[in-house]
């Protein structure tokens, strides 16, 4: 047990006892030889003479056999190493160096303070018995140590001296202490990076918890030492230095924390002492001990003094550091106040668990980053997970519950995800949160987000089946497999009506994607296939219905993909590094193989249930393709996979759904895998369909072989075709259509009916999904004879593919102009997909591929007029989520089919097989339709720009022209009407003239491109009509102006290439004469906006005329270097900055750096004038500037104050410096604000101001 110590106070000089202590004997070669302890009088003889060889070689030492003696030696050459044994005797050889004396002393006192042990994060225990040894021997200098510690941490370089540590000295200190910082970097040692600081944050935790350590027995209770320390962490943290305040928040709320971990232990001894008094009193009169029981009554008496006293010293620090700091500009201090006040309340409930502390936490709630908000949430986390802690979190609950709730649903994910977890923990307690703001939270298992939705999956699995967990725990009749199965058969009912209660019936991989962290039961195979088998059920159990039985399948159905696929549906994939896991393999190779075993017995039972119902068997027939097909073989299942191929055989004999076929025709290929040892049984099985259906197809024809036969019978059924016959046509083409697109069928010869009901469609009338199926018939057809061919490797049959082809493309081209809506759309895929197989892409990836194809000019119009019409024309913007429920599915389906559409004819315009001015009317409906296609257009505008950025500005403005052309037919009443009507198309141009960006006007070629866009843009706004007077496309020039911004000076003005002579060139003379008429508004802005940035241009040279001597600012004028598509101004500007980093100027360069200055300031006004206009008031103005710059330069250069923002006093350099760096110094709100009210207008809107230190010590 520690030995106690009782508080008291004693005066500077008298060294306080050291009872109870354990004495630490070191090696005195190896004792840290220091400038405190170095000279003591009272130490070993050895410590005195003797120190560590690397000590003599860092700094200058003298040890005590020098005393008072000067060094010998003037060398500077480094003294020679000798071995330190203890009978010799050591003069070392000191090393003179050239500084100054000031300097010696900083780099001495930092060598030697504690703060170096801290940082090395070596020998701390060692440092802070050094310390005690020191403040027992004198308590003044061990005081000013520590302090000095402090100020170190800080990364001040200031020195403490034994007068600030009076109360009363305290901010004049500080304000000392200010001034020691290096103005080079804002940059502390807390906040250092790279390896010497990166860990001092954990270094100076366990520095502060080892120093209360060593003194929680005696010098914590020394008011002298711990209000001290107190006192100075709370003024640092009022400090207006953001080093400061940090780095003493940090200290402090740590210090807290141990001080807590005192009164912790100092109350359990408290309690010991208690017990044994009570003990003690307890006894007979003839056995008490008085003296035992007056001792324990004073140590009693004693700790309850020394807890009141550490709890003093805490509430200080709360009161004066947190509640200044918990809202702090600085989010950093931020979050360490709230994080270390959470440690607090957990651990010393008693005095901060109440509503006064956690108020600041729930304010905190609402703080506007993120990373703040996040803490104070986790904070809560341990708070509500201590059930205890929930009667005194009553009133806290009832004040912010809404504002937690709300958290879910936050703008960062990070916030959502950790509130989320918050309200995972508050379904512990009853009535705090309601029905509805479960339902808020719990509908998060459908956002896309994966972190979002596992944490909203987390809540879910809480909040519905806690419930049945605990009865479970409860119930003392669980135990046996029987109650386990019920409870769980009960919790699967659960959630197959939650999820008919949500109405999201489409995103069943989306819910259990999120509970599949959450919970076993969906892994558990068994329970879901009982419970559609029946194999569970009870005479007192009803079964599932129709319903229930179909939301499980899914849920099953999607588990079984997600077990053997190992990630999420779409959207859902979390980022990984690149590699899975080995122990991620195994889970997810041992889950198929539970897939495989189990379905591989259970699934032709659960096909031959539900094999005529369509809902359902399209989702059980995919399981196959999950499972691991090895299973048949290894266990010999021979039985179960022909009961399973009979199964898959007759739904394709039952169905006529395209769904559920295509589902079956997937699961065939996926058992005639390549590594499949089963395919053999399904080759057999595949073929016998083929057969099958490929004959009842041509018997619906008659057997005819010859092709004028089949032609002839094709024609003979569809021009008397009754509704049985068409109804089975149409089972048997989606049959044949799906084997087709699975495998080459070919060889069955159905190509010649396709061809032949494809030409009667073309002639007469016929059934529409009729048409569609043959006409996917026929492409499919044509790719099996490309991959025939490219996997057999020898020469293309040019011939027949051309020849086939062509027909392909023909067919469709007529059907797309004269076919129904629905054949129209069929056939326009079906073109673009044909075409991308001859794309010029694979042609040039794939040399033996001989088919080219250029696909003619009128065919590319009419898929243009096709896409135009079919997909743009109509309402605009067809808000789907706005409507929610109210959008019927077919209007869904519409919205996709449109998408798809235009996604189809994008990829045409991507792959070059297109001509990319076709896509000019996409672009134009950019912005109309933006809601529906924007990512669409987007995507294909920037790879047209990225492959031709030349073919790109042609389109571009090509769309521009015939959306003009549009408002024009729209409005035919005048120019007036257009000129309403174009802000919409402004807008458009704005953001066409974005995709150009700021870093590629460097290129020489965008530069060239957008003067074109300028000049084909100005001729097409002067055209006239023959015959007439008025010019019909003037307006055109308020649009092209949306481009001005994007052109350089030298690119506006040049006479050889420039703009704006090429339009003062082709303008008519009446068009000049009569330019401030309102009619001729739209040229006047187009004309008078390049024509003023000319002017801009030719006063921005004129200011470099002046400047032509300083090497710095020389510039070419004539050829546009490489910075020139930065603004002269702003180049200007940067380069007087550099000049003014270089270090003091003469009055000369002071000059030409001022004169610079003012002419750029003059160059950024748009109405300028020109240099030969300039009055005589602005030159007395220059004049006046000039001598105040001198006048504040002189002024500079005599200054000798040793602060951060002293070189930035005078108005001249406060233009010119915008660094943050030196900006983080100071950051408080109500300086700043002062600050800042007392300038001038004109300053206020320029730029960043810099605050120096001195001028808020005077207001100070």
């Amino acid at each position: 047990m520690p030995t106690l110590r009782k508080r008291k106070s004693t005066s500077p000089g008298k060294p306080a006892p050291n009872k109870g202590r354990r004495s630490l004997t070191r090696t005195p070669k190896r004792r840290k030889v220091t400038k405190a302890n170095f000279f003591d009088d009272d130490g070993d003889e050895n410590d005195k003479d003797f120190a560590s060889e690397d000590e003599i070689h860092d700094v200058e030492y003298t040890p005590a056999s020098q005393k008072g003696r000067r060094s010998r030696t003037g060398s500077t050459r480094t003294p020679r190493k000798r071995s330190m044994d203890k009978t010799d005797s050591i003069t070392p050889t000191t090393k003179r160096k050239r500084r100054s004396s000031v300097r010696k002393v900083q780099s001495m006192e930092q060598d030697s303070t504690m703060f170096a042990a801290v940082l090395s994060g070596q020998a701390m225990q060692m440092t802070i018995d050094d310390w005690i040894t020191h403040y027992n021997q004198n308590k003044a200098k061990g005081l000013i140590e520590l302090i000095q510690f402090i100020v170190h941490c800080c990364g001040c370089k200031g020195i403490v001296t034994e007068e600030m540590l009076n109360e009363s000295e305290n901010i004049k200190a500080i304000q000392e202490l200010t001034l020691k910082f290096d103005e080079d970097t804002h940059e502390y040692p807390i906040i250092m990076a790279g390896p010497k600081y990166k860990k001092l944050k954990g270094y100076l935790r366990d520095f502060i918890v080892q120093f209360i350590a060593a003194c929680q027995n005696d010098i914590i209770y020394d008011d002298d030492v711990m209000d001290v320390v107190v006192s100075w962490l709370i003024r640092l943290a009022d400090s207006q230095v953001r080093a400061f305040r940090h780095t003493s928040t940090f200290l402090g709320m740590h210090l807290g924390s141990g001080l807590i971990t005192v009164i912790t232990t100092v109350k359990r001894e408290l309690e010991v002492s208690q017990h044994q008094l009570q003990n003690e009193k307890r006894k007979s009169s003839s056995k008490k001990g008085r003296d035992k029981i007056d001792t324990l009554t004073t140590k009693c008496d004693q700790l309850k003094e020394n807890i009141a006293y550490l709890e003093n010293l805490l509430k200080n620090i709360f009161t004066g550091v947190f509640v200044n700091r918990y809202r702090d500009i600085n989010p950093q201090i931020r979050m360490l106040c709230i994080e270390r006040l959470g440690n607090w309340i957990r651990y010393y409930s008693s005095l901060f668990l109440n509503d006064n502390c956690m108020k600041y936490i729930g304010w905190t709630l609402n703080d506007k980053v993120s990373q703040v908000r996040i803490v104070a949430v986790k904070v809560l986390q341990e708070l509500y997970s201590v059930a205890s802690f929930s009667s005194q979190l009553t009133i806290f609950t009832k004040r912010f519950c809404e504002r937690m709730i709300t958290m879910t649903s936050d703008k960062e994910c990070d916030v959502c995800v950790e509130s989320i977890k918050l309200m995972t923990i508050l379904l512990r307690y009853e009535d705090i949160l309601d029905d509805v703001a479960c339902a808020q939270i719990y509908r998060l298992v459908f956002c896309s987000n994966p972190n979002i939705s596992h944490a909203a999956g987390e809540f879910l699995s809480t909040w519905l089946f806690s419930g049945d967990n605990e009865a479970e725990k409860d119930d003392p009749t669980s135990a046996g497999d029987f109650m386990k199965k019920k409870a769980k058969i009960r919790m699967m009912k659960d959630l197959i009506r939650f999820f008919i209660d949500t109405e999201v019936h489409e995103l069943a991989d989306y819910l259990v994607d999120s509970l599949w962290n959450s919970t076993e039961l969906l892994k558990d195979w068994d329970i879901m296939t009982g419970m559609l088998l029946g194999q569970h059920l009870k005479e007192d159990e009803e079964p599932l219905d129709d319903e229930e039985e179909f939301r499980l399948i899914k849920i099953m159905c999607c588990a079984i993909r997600q077990a053997s696929v190992g990630h999420g549906p779409p959207g859902r994939q979390i980022a990984k590094k690149g590699f899975i896991s080995s122990k991620e393999k195994k889970a997810q190779r041992s889950l198929k193989d539970t897939i495989s075993t189990h379905f591989s017995i259970i699934l032709p039972k659960l096909l031959a249930k539900f094999s005529a119902e369509r809902e359902k068997i399209g989702f059980l027939v995919e399981i196959p393709q999950y499972m691991d097909l090895d299973i048949y073989s290894e266990m010999e299942l021979q039985n179960p996979l022909e009961a399973l191929l009979k199964q898959v055989e007759g739904i394709l004999d039952k169905h006529g759904d395209m769904e559920v076929l295509d589902v079956c025709a997937k699961t065939l290929r996926c058992l005639l895998g390549e590594e499949s040892n089963v395919k053999t049984a399904v080759e057999v099985t595949r073929h016998k369909i083929t057969d099958k259906i490929t004959n009842e197809f041509k018997e619906i024809f008659g057997s005819s072989k010859e092709r004028k036969a089949v032609i002839n019978d094709v024609e003979r059924v569809l021009s008397n075709c009754d509704g049985d016959t068409e109804i089975n046509l149409l089972t048997y083409l989606k049959k044949i259509v799906v084997m087709y697109k699975e495998f080459n069928i070919k060889a069955w010869e159905c190509m010649p009916y396709f061809e032949a009901i494809v030409d009667y469609g073309l002639k007469r009338s016929i059934n529409n999904e009729i048409m569609c199926l043959a006409i996917s018939g026929v492409q499919l057809n044509l790719v099996w004879e490309f991959s025939e061919d490219e996997c057999d490797g020898e020469q293309l049959r040019v011939g027949t593919l051309s020849e086939n082809f062509n027909r392909l493309v023909q067919i469709c081209d007529e059907l797309m102009q004269f076919g129904d809506s629905n054949v129209q759309k069929k056939a326009f895929c079906i073109l673009c997909d044909t075409l991308m197989m001859v794309s010029k892409p694979l042609i040039e990836s794939d040399p033996s591929t001989l088919l080219s194809y250029e696909t003619d000019r009128s065919v590319q119009i009419r898929c243009r007029d096709f896409i135009m019409s079919c997909v743009f024309d109509g309402d605009e913007d067809v808000d789907l989520e706005s409507r929610k429920d109210d959008v019927p599915d077919s209007d869904y389906e519409t919205f996709c089919e449109k998408r798809n559409l235009l996604a189809a004819f994008c990829k045409l315009i991507v792959y070059k097989i297109f001509d990319t001015e076709l896509a000019a009317p996409v672009f134009a409906n950019y912005l109309k339709r933006f809601k529906d296609f924007g990512d669409i257009i987007k995507f294909v505008m920037t790879k047209v720009r990225q492959s031709n950025l030349s073919s790109y500005t042609t389109t571009i403005l090509l769309g521009l022209q015939q959306a003009f052309e549009n408002i024009k037919c729209d409005n035919s009443s005048g120019p007036s009407s257009v000129m309403k009507h174009i802000e919409p198309l402004k807008e458009l141009a704005r953001r066409f003239g974005l995709t150009f960006g700021v870093e590629s006007l460097k290129s020489q070629l965008t530069r060239q491109n957008l003067i074109n866009l300028h000049r084909d843009g100005i001729k097409y706004a002067l055209e006239k009509p023959d015959g007439s007077a008025a010019y019909p496309h003037l307006s055109f020039f308020i649009i092209l102006n949306e481009f001005s911004c994007r052109l350089l000076d030298v690119d506006k003005c040049s006479k050889t290439a420039g703009v704006l002579p090429f339009l003062e060139e082709l303008l008519p003379s009446e068009l000049k004469s009569n330019m401030k008429n309102e009619e001729f508004y739209a040229l006047r802005i187009y004309f008078e906006g390049l024509k003023g940035d000319k002017s801009n241009g030719e006063e921005v040279a004129d200011a470099e005329d002046v400047t032509k001597d300083d090497v710095i600012d020389d510039e070419p004028s004539e050829e546009p270097q490489a910075n020139e598509w930065l603004s002269k101004e702003k180049a200007a500007k940067q380069k007087g900055g550099q000049r003014k980093s270089k270090g003091r100027r003469s009055v000369k360069s002071s000059r030409r750096t001022a004169t610079a200055k003012i002419n750029n300031s003059l160059n950024s006004s748009k109405n300028v004038k020109k240099k030969d206009n300039v009055t005589e008031a602005e030159n007395g103005q220059k004049d006046a500037r000039l001598e105040e710059s001198e006048k504040v330069e002189r002024n500079d250069n005599t200054s000798k104050l040793h602060d951060v923002g002293n070189a930035e006093q005078n108005e001249n350099e406060k233009e010119v410096e915008n660094s943050d760096n030196e900006s983080d110094y100071l950051d408080a709100q109500d300086s700043q604000e002062s600050w800042l009210a007392s300038q001038p207008e004109e300053k206020k809107s320029s730029r960043k101001i810099r605050y120096s230190y001195s001028k808020l010590i005077e207001k100070a």
